[in-house]
């Protein structure tokens, strides 16, 4: 691990010599001891973004499968599933050490109009640049984006429900022009704190005494983006059992477009019988 990466250096990878198709990528520094999750979506879609001409990415699925060391490098390996005339399909593996950590598909698209509808956002969000600058997490309890990223929270009054939750977000640096970067760098983002909403249903937060875990990650990008400039992210929870939380969220520019969408399902357990009986 090298501290002081940025999310340049973290989505720009390394070619492997002498493996067709294989790269390796840095890895950020946090708190936790293991690798934010969203370092793997990002790191997977430019990996399989650098195996495609003329396509840009529309969907990823994926799954969290063992934690990474924070101190190894991590390397992907792009299976290349399908070049047809609209869509291009890549496989993409991430390993450490041989172990796999992560299992990702992703779908590329070449550029066709068609239908066009989206959720309207929603209204009496308070603007970026009206909302106080963030404060450092507590120890212990950063994501890591916090590096990479201006990270603003909506006041809780504009909910209409309490699974709810919003944040705006944007790079701290500015970030090449390349449309693939961009949908990395969403994909990379869109993991922080996504399971949070299946805990503020039953009034609880990252600081409860909980267990919690992404277990799969789905996202799909309507349109390009630029992460270097503000997007509202708007998270909520529609069910949760079984120790398991289903969350989604929608990704808006300021000018309301809905650019994207994403959906988790994590473990959520609560520890504490006084907890669990809320």
């Amino acid at each position: 691990m090298t501290n002081g990466l940025s999310l340049l250096n973290v989505l720009s990878l390394e070619t492997v010599e002498n493996r067709a198709d294989t790269f390796v990528g840095q890895t950020m520094s946090r708190d936790a001891p293991n690798i934010y999750g969203g370092q793997y979506l990002g790191q997977s879609l430019a990996a399989a973004a650098s195996t495609v001409n003329e396509r840009n990415a529309h969907a990823m699925h994926a799954f969290f499968l063992r934690s990474g060391d924070l101190r190894r490098p991590v390397e992907y390996v792009v299976e290349r599933l399908q070049d047809g005339r609209s869509f291009a399909r890549r496989r993409v593996q991430c390993f450490q050490n041989g172990s796999l950590l992560f299992s990702t598909i992703v779908s590329f698209q070449a550029k066709q109009d068609g239908l066009e509808h989206q959720t309207p956002m929603p209204t009496g969000m308070t603007p970026p640049d009206d909302l106080p600058p963030p404060v450092p997490p507590a120890p212990g309890m950063s994501s890591g984006l916090e590096r990479a990223f201006d990270i603003r929270e909506v006041p809780p009054s504009w909910r209409g429900r309490q699974d709810e939750h919003a944040i705006w977000i944007r790079a701290k640096e500015e970030l090449p022009d390349d449309p693939d970067f961009h949908h990395a760098a969403l994909a990379f983002a869109s993991d922080h704190a996504l399971l949070l909403p299946a805990l503020l249903r039953h009034g609880l937060d990252w600081r409860s005494d909980i267990a919690a875990t992404s277990l799969d990650h789905a996202l799909w990008l309507h349109t390009t983006v630029r992460m270097d400039e503000w997007h509202l992210f708007i998270h909520e929870s529609p069910q949760s059992g079984g120790s398991r939380g289903l969350t989604s969220a929608r990704f808006y520019t300021r000018d309301g477009v809905q650019v994207a969408t994403a959906a988790q399902e994590g473990m959520v357990r609560v520890l504490l019988p006084q907890l669990a009986k809320r």
